[in-house]
């Protein structure tokens, strides 16, 4: 049985027409409903009713998140594998749950769980993966989400759906088949990326990134021998920092948070910003992984700061041919307004609102 805090969670389907071994694999659950289809996440986007309560095997890249769902398929047309959020994204995504927790209106007919080695090795590998998605392959039967057309008059269309806010087609997993235990330690396989936030910031403002067709031809022309200055991460992170001093890349006007700072002193002093003696006006390198950098940008006055994400993603090493040749690409950046070291934390005034034209 899995464990408690993996109740619910969110499937990115990946690597169409790639299987994985089955190792130490226990036959396929029985079932009277027919055989087991295999199928692929372009498959289940494209034709989701094809597959609606048909018990399925899928080959998946598998993400936990709060209220979070997403997919992945590198052999996917670009609009189906992009890792970047868009709230212009009327496209469903996968909400999966174990049968053992499956508990929705209206869903029946699913297997029961399969308790074995193979499901308590994708637990004790999702728990090593820390924020990087583990693969398996598994089965287990789709639901897949109404359209608006079929909701009950009166209904809301959005919730036609399973999961967070009926956002999702939803997957009931009966059984894993095998688990992926080898991952390349240069390649990132988050299903998403975020800019990190400092203690002594109290707004956050998103800049865009290059899109992934973007991405996608930029490792083409590397894999040509041009353009191989992107296999340095500091000189793809200098690219994107020029890209949004210029005003390129950003969300106008978008402001993603900004924290209240309490008016009693002693709590405003969460936000005290430690001594730093970091250049100003330099790109400096804020935190290094084999596949991940952070580089920070700090204005004059200490009071901002340009946080850029550069990283490189596992689905573009089939496009590369190998991870040696995977390009890094900007993949999150932000502009954060801080208070600046010594300066005593104490709420901002805010801006006055103006009435809506008339």
């Amino acid at each position: 049985m899995p464990p408690s805090g993996y109740q619910t969670v969110a499937l990115l389907i990946g690597l169409a027409g790639v299987s994985l071994p089955a190792v130490g694999q226990v036959g396929p659950p029985e079932t009277s409903r027919g055989p087991i289809i295999d199928t692929t996440v372009c498959q289940l986007r494209s034709s989701p009713a094809e597959f609606d309560h048909k018990l399925i095997r899928v080959n998946a890249y598998l993400s936990l998140g709060f209220e979070e769902a997403g997919m992945h398929d590198p052999f996917c047309q670009a609009s189906s594998s992009t890792n970047q959020r868009s709230s212009h994204d009327e496209e469903r995504h996968f909400w999966v749950e174990f049968a053992d927790h499956a508990d929705h209106e209206g869903v029946k007919g699913f297997l029961p769980l399969v308790d074995d080695a193979q499901l308590r090795k994708f637990f004790d590998v999702l728990n090593q993966r820390d924020g990087q998605m583990p693969r398996a392959v598994l089965i287990g039967t789709f639901y897949a989400a109404k359209t608006p057309e079929d909701t009950e008059v009166g209904k809301i269309s959005f919730l036609s759906g399973y999961g967070h806010m009926g956002c999702c087609h939803l997957f009931v997993v009966s059984q894993v088949e095998s688990v992926e235990t080898q991952y390349l330690a240069d390649l990132d396989y988050s299903p998403y990326w975020s800019t990190p936030e400092p203690r002594s910031c109290y707004s956050h403002e998103t800049y865009s990134v290059p899109t992934d067709a973007e991405t996608r031809s930029w490792q083409k022309q590397a894999n040509d021998g041009a353009g191989l200055w992107r296999l340095d991460p500091m000189s793809v992170a200098k690219e994107q920092l020029d890209a949004m001093r210029i005003g390129r890349f950003k969300d106008t006007g978008w402001l993603d948070w900004e924290h209240e700072i309490p008016e009693d002193p002693e709590r405003a002093r969460y936000f005290l910003a430690s001594p730093d003696a970091r250049p100003t006006e330099t790109l400096v390198e804020a935190s290094s992984q084999s596949f991940r950098k952070t580089y920070e940008f700090i204005t004059p006055d200490r009071k901002a700061r340009l946080i850029i994400v550069v990283a490189r993603p596992y689905w573009l090493e089939e496009l590369a041919g190998s991870s040696a040749k995977v390009i890094w690409a900007p993949v999150a950046s932000a502009r954060m307004t801080c208070f600046a070291p010594g300066e005593e934390p104490r709420p901002q005034p805010q801006e006055p609102v103006e009435d809506p034209p008339r």
